[in-house]
């Protein structure tokens, strides 16, 4: 089966190289990945018709979620137009699509949605990812993730913002209120190329429901780092240009049932205590600013 990923520059698209995958790169250059402007209808055509791929794993998107709701336009033509030009060329060229979608689909009112419960999404970012689910046919996968990963497209990371604020001696504030249930890009691309790319409809995949603070504690416990200078604090009591949901954690009960898999958190930090990368290497891209949700 040929798989193609598009954005395999960005933080969960760079996790699919070492599975022989074609692809192409978005702001960066990768290895022997071209970049492609996947806004632009003819480019991706004359794409995907030179690589005739069986499966399209879509990772592109704009995760900026202020940036997001200051720009909907743009916001529109990356989140949502670049998987209409590949939903027009799927049938005609005859494959599939794994789109890569999020929790933030969900209000937050709850919380552990699950795949059959109905998107109401409340900010730009969302109602983007939203409409891109909408217009993909049941023979397609929709994957819903709440990632961890060091490294992101166009902004900081969670886990590379935390991490640093620490080793500066800063005193980083996370929410005790909101809640989720985060995966490691690396386990969702191996998950995906191992055992879901038969996989139709809609899946969760996550690791349970906790608060960020839990997440963020558990997470540098894991590093060696101390956790004594993390402060509490309240989504609440916090303003966002955007607004954010307040618990999103996802249910994956479909995932053990299918496929036997069940994710722990303690096991996707020890992924990142593994591949932490040394700071001086990272791509001036991918530490670009932007909000650390």
């Amino acid at each position: 089966m040929k798989v193609f990923v598009t954005g395999i520059s960005g933080g969960l698209g760079r996790e699919f190289i070492p599975y022989g995958v074609a692809g192409c790169s978005g702001a960066s250059k990768v290895d022997r990945f071209p970049q492609a402007d996947l806004t632009a209808p003819q480019v991706v055509e004359e794409l995907l018709s030179e690589a005739r791929p069986d499966v399209v794993i879509h990772t592109v998107g704009w995760v900026d979620v202020d940036a997001c709701e200051r720009d909907p336009g743009r916001a529109a033509s990356i989140n949502f137009r670049t998987l209409l030009h590949l939903r027009r060329l799927a049938v005609p060229l005859r494959f599939r699509i794994v789109y890569i979608s999020t929790n933030d689909v969900f209000p937050g009112d709850r919380g552990m949605y699950r795949e059959a419960d109905r998107p109401d999404p409340i900010n730009v970012y969302s109602m983007t990812k939203a409409a891109a689910e909408a217009i993909l046919r049941p023979c397609d996968l929709i994957l819903r993730a709440p990632l961890l990963s060091w490294h992101c497209n166009g902004k900081v990371s969670f886990v590379r913002w935390l991490v640093e604020s620490l080793e500066e001696e800063d005193s980083p504030t996370l929410f005790t209120d909101q809640f989720t249930s985060p995966v490691t890009a690396t386990t969702l691309a191996r998950l995906l190329m191992v055992d879901l790319l038969e996989e139709k409809g809609i899946l969760h995949i996550g690791t349970g429901r906790r608060s960020r603070w839990e997440i963020g504690n558990a997470l540098v416990r894991g590093l060696g780092l101390p956790t004594g200078r993390i402060r509490k604090g309240s989504l609440a009591g916090h303003r966002f240009l955007a607004p954010r949901p307040r618990d999103v954690s996802l249910d994956s009960d479909l995932l053990a049932k299918r496929h036997g898999r069940k994710i722990r958190l303690e096991e996707e930090i020890e992924i990142l205590r593994e591949r932490r990368p040394r700071r001086e290497t990272e791509p001036a891209t991918l530490r670009a600013g932007g909000d650390r949700q």
